[in-house]
């Protein structure tokens, strides 16, 4: 029983140092693949409702 045991403490130990190893591989770093919307026309104005009710807008959150 104590060898069932101690077998299976090994092979956890083992399963756990190889996930932890596996994570520490180097990989690139990802590349931004988007598109710039600077200036575009779509998205500039944003009229919600808050959880008071009060009608909300993007100016009202500009600088914050």
């Amino acid at each position: 029983m104590a060898l069932l045991r101690r077998s299976l403490i090994q092979v956890f130990a083992l399963g756990l140092t190889a996930g932890l190893l596996a994570g520490c591989q180097k990989t690139e770093a990802p590349s931004f693949k988007a598109i710039d919307i600077t200036g575009a026309e779509y998205g500039r104005e944003l009229n919600l409702t808050d959880a008071d009710g009060q009608r909300r807008q993007l100016a009202d959150f500009k600088g914050k």
